[in-house]
């Protein structure tokens, strides 16, 4: 544990309005236990920061800031993959979204549940207009990329010709993901129905790029989804790092003065 994590611990709390009292019986901990925490005379575990995060409504970057202040690995990853045979895993995960500042990053699960963002992504997706209900999601009802991405008040929001992404894009999505019942919710949008009823036409760029509309700005993105090199299980299989780049040179400018 290093000298920040009881100054940082601190001062989440204090910003939220919570006493100590009130921030250990939310996290199901002790008055006692909290303060000696917040003056680093005791080394939470994993466990105790991953409540005291949720209770506090922390944001992926400032959950994982708090646990790297702690000597612990980020908890970018959950259920079966928190298993110590998956430490590589989780490791070059999470090093792969750190490196890729200044441009936005995160991983997805099978489902496309959002398991952790970096920095760039969570400070851009925190200057949108989003609905808690679809960003930063909860330890109960974590952010799903999906939703994130496809409701009415989601990202087709922001962006330019969604008419031709939003099919194209879903194609590539029906394939890949393993959440029937989800593709099932969302299909039933109304706003949806007559994008994805359109005749597929052929693309006009060789890769799917995304156009949004932010700050007054066109922003043009291309991702990249990658997996782990040859998983031996299911659980390593159903791991995506989703990279993201600028497409052009105002968007590389923007993202960089974003990132400041």
């Amino acid at each position: 544990m290093t000298d920040a994590l009881p100054d940082r611990l601190r001062r989440h709390r204090r910003d939220s309005g919570r006493s100590q009292l009130d921030l250990a019986t939310a996290a199901g901990t002790t008055q006692r236990h909290l303060s000696f925490v917040e003056s680093g005379r005791a080394r939470p575990g994993a466990d105790l920061l991953t409540r005291l995060a949720a209770a506090l409504s922390l944001s992926m970057a400032d959950r994982n800031a708090l646990f790297e202040a702690a000597g612990l690995l980020p908890p970018v990853l959950d259920g079966p993959l928190r298993d110590a045979a998956y430490a590589p895993l989780r490791q070059a995960a999470w090093r792969l979204i750190e490196q890729q500042r200044p441009y936005p990053a995160m991983l997805l699960d099978a489902r496309y549940d959002l398991l952790a963002v970096n920095p760039s992504l969570d400070r851009l997706l925190r200057m949108l207009d989003l609905p808690p209900s679809l960003w930063p999601g909860t330890p109960q009802q974590p952010a799903n990329l999906l939703r994130l991405s496809f409701h009415a008040d989601g990202l087709v929001r922001y962006m330019d010709a969604p008419d031709s992404w939003v099919p194209a894009h879903w194609r590539r999505i029906r394939r890949d993901a393993r959440c029937p019942e989800l593709l099932r919710e969302i299909e039933a949008w109304p706003h949806l129905n007559a994008w994805l009823r359109a005749p597929a036409v052929p693309a006009a760029e060789p890769a799917l790029l995304e156009r949004y509309r932010l700050d007054g700005l066109a922003i043009t993105l291309l991702s990249m989804m990658t997996t782990p090199g040859v998983p031996t299980d299911i659980t390593a299989a159903s791991l995506r790092v989703n990279l993201m780049f600028p497409a052009d040179a105002a968007t590389d400018d923007w993202l960089r003065q974003l990132d400041r």
